[in-house]
């Protein structure tokens, strides 16, 4: 694809403005790290610190560049095509196949909605004396009213500092006594247990909730959604991408992913020397709470609920708008969050069906915990047909011309992709499958 210049052009590098550019794409590289870490991935990590303390901590860092691979190609197609990740897949797959990718995304959101507000629900539940459906269906609707009614752009400017909560748990590594030369070789050094089936399926839960497909989804609209609102309301005007909007891009991937996964490794870190060693199981929000409290004592409870709270309001929006922006597409309606709702009807209706949908489950009963697990293994199993996807569509010479992928982000993707099909086959070989399946639709 031939180069196209840009309307606003980006300052040469060491010029004010190019700084304050950069400066800006901060906040939303922020909140969309934050929103990795929603209750369904926090839940996650704090399941796995506490189970096997310290064995999953290798996850965290050996993760991170394949997250960073996954997420800059995801944005990159979104810069040099001008178009959302289902309009892309459309040009290089049959209508049918991009569809059934788009429907494993909406089903593997909207569980992932109903485990946050799950969670979300009952975090809260330990500061605010409300029953649990009460606090379900009053954020549900609060989420479903301010992503339609209000810019998300100020919303998240507004959320985002919420997330500060979670550095909750850096300031409890300090405090916490921990041994930290076990915590350096297990976080360097990977450890498997081939014949445990706890071990494969908390492992395809930690990369499903680290590299999420809606993430995918998100962050390549999001590139149009920028775009758009500097001008370029055609197609054609947001094609091509200049070297300096990929470097800054490029940054805000990487600073993201990396506060997404700072959080992973000091939630797994602390609460397996709090609850592991403890011998603590987690059986609600509660005792991922407790990881807290010889750091912040009788603010524990406030400090994790307000960090859950925000990351949930950030998370939510995000997996109902992802869905929104693939089933859209695939069915040629207008979409965008930076339409009015009455200008986009269908897409709106989508983002309120999914939240709803994932408020329903919260009343079949499902223990909190295990949803919010259930959830990211979800996304574990599906993850991996939409790397595959996007690597092949990230190096079509047709589509992305000169901005194909290069050496470093195929193995990075690459790697992500055999990482996931070794998890995912791990647990497969060392379950029961087809009992854990009906298991888990008898829970649901």
């Amino acid at each position: 694809m031939p180069e196209k210049p840009k309307p606003s052009e980006v300052h040469a590098p060491g010029e004010k403005a190019h700084w304050n550019s950069v400066f800006k794409k901060v906040g939303p590289g922020l909140v969309t790290g934050a929103s990795d870490d929603d209750p369904s991935g926090l839940t996650t990590y704090a399941q796995a610190g506490a189970q096997f303390g310290f064995r999953y901590l290798w996850t965290s860092l050996w993760s991170l560049p394949l997250m960073i691979a996954v997420q800059e190609m995801s944005a990159r197609i979104g810069m040099v095509t001008g178009v959302g990740m289902a309009k892309a897949l459309l040009t290089k797959f049959p209508r049918w196949l991009v569809t059934f990718l788009v429907v494993l995304v909406v089903v593997s959101n909207t569980v992932t909605i109903g485990a946050d507000i799950a969670g979300m629900s009952e975090a809260l539940q330990l500061v605010v004396p409300l029953p649990f459906q009460v606090l379900a269906v009053v954020l549900t609707l609060t989420t479903v009213l301010l992503e339609i009614f209000l810019s998300y752009s100020v919303y998240a400017k507004i959320l985002k500092w919420m997330t500060i909560s979670l550095f909750s748990y850096i300031f409890a590594a300090i405090v916490v006594q921990m041994d930290w030369s076990s915590i350096a070789l297990n976080t360097i050094i990977p450890t498997f247990y081939p014949k445990d089936v706890d071990f494969w399926y908390l492992l395809v839960a930690l990369l499903g909730t680290t590299i999420s497909p809606y993430l995918m989804f998100w962050q390549t609209s999001q590139e149009v959604e920028e775009e758009i609102a500097q001008g370029r309301k055609s197609t054609k005007l947001r094609q091509g991408a200049t070297a300096a909007e990929l470097h800054t891009m490029r940054e805000d991937t990487v600073l993201g992913m990396s506060f997404s996964n700072l959080i992973m490794f000091f939630v797994m870190a602390v609460t397996a020397s709090v609850l592991f060693r403890q011998g603590v199981e987690i059986h609600s929000m509660a005792d991922v709470a407790a990881s807290l409290r010889p750091f912040a004592g009788p603010m524990a409870e406030f400090l994790f609920a307000i960090g859950v709270f925000g990351t949930g309001m950030l998370a939510i929006p995000v997996l109902a708008g992802s869905a929104s922006y693939a089933l859209s597409e695939v069915l040629h309606m207008k979409e965008g969050l930076y339409r009015k709702w009455y200008q986009a009807r269908g897409f709106y209706t989508i983002i309120a069906v999914s939240t709803l949908i994932g408020l329903g489950m919260n009343f079949l009963g499902i223990n909190t915990v295990e949803f919010l697990v259930w959830a990211a293994a979800i996304n574990g199993f599906i993850s991996p047909v939409l790397i595959a996807a996007i690597l092949l569509l990230a190096n079509s010479k047709k589509l992305m011309g000169q901005h194909v992928n290069k050496f470093w982000s195929n193995l990075g993707a690459s790697l992500a992709l055999i990482f996931f099909l070794v998890a995912i086959g791990g647990f497969l070989v060392t379950s029961d499958f087809t009992s854990q399946a009906i298991q888990f639709i008898q829970a649901i």
